[in-house]
């Protein structure tokens, strides 16, 4: 639609004509919304106009649940809709109401595999942490009675640290970029592979907050392990 209205912000309230039908334009979703899908440009109201076939009709419709609502009482309102339809209409059958959450309905039954994946990665993060932690933590042991001759030769101390400091965070920012690169190609691959079965998979992307948390926790990180070598030095 931004092709037809050119992003006109007051684009509420205008006309359209679809079909031959005029059309008055009452909401504009955002450009992220994807319900059903993405190929969706526009959403029109249901003509309540009579049946020319008998049924089954089968339709489902979306709302918006005020804060206090529960899933129960919606049910139980449709159903007390439909009893007092059929005393109008005493040879309808009666209906069968299901209400659910979207969410329920867009993802099914992957919560539970996708929680255990995210389990699995986090293990598998905490192990990784863990080697590279002690590996970090031998070479600063290593380190220390370097630092302790240079301190004895008379170098400024400003200058001892500034040098850890910007060793740790030039380590910490190649391993930083090169895990954000891995990441990159494994969820290209995970999109790839898994397209058929994980709903909304199209949506899986790497955007700034995995791109802000690496690059913090890799900077902590290399300025907490590089000082370590002066941390039980007499300054």
């Amino acid at each position: 639609m931004d092709n037809v209205l050119n992003s006109e912000p007051r684009a509420i309230g205008r006309t359209l004509t679809i079909e031959g039908q005029p059309f008055t334009i009452i909401g504009v979703a955002p450009g992220a919304f994807a319900f059903p899908s993405r190929r969706g440009q526009l959403w029109t109201i249901l003509p309540a106009t009579p049946p020319t076939r008998r049924g089954p009709f089968f339709l489902r419709g979306v709302g918006l649940m005020k804060p206090d609502a529960q899933i129960e009482l919606v049910q139980a309102d449709l159903a007390n809709a439909d009893r007092e339809v059929r005393q109008h209409f005493p040879r309808r059958a009666a209906a069968k109401y299901r209400v659910e959450f979207l969410k329920d309905v867009v993802t099914g039954d992957v919560r539970s595999a996708l929680m255990l994946l995210l389990g699995a990665v986090i293990v598998v993060l905490l192990v990784a942490i863990v080697n590279v932690a002690n590996l970090l933590l031998a070479r600063a042991a290593e380190r220390e009675r370097e630092i302790v001759v240079r301190a004895a030769l008379g170098p400024a101390r400003v200058r001892i640290l500034r040098q850890l400091v910007v060793e740790g965070l030039v380590l910490a920012l190649v391993g930083a970029v090169a895990g954000m690169a891995l990441a990159v190609c494994a969820t290209r691959v995970l999109v790839a592979a898994a397209a058929a079965s994980l709903p909304r998979v199209a949506e899986i992307q790497m955007d700034f907050r995995v791109l802000a948390f690496t690059l913090l926790t890799a900077m902590v990180s290399g300025v907490l392990f590089a000082l370590s070598p002066a941390w039980h030095l007499r300054w």
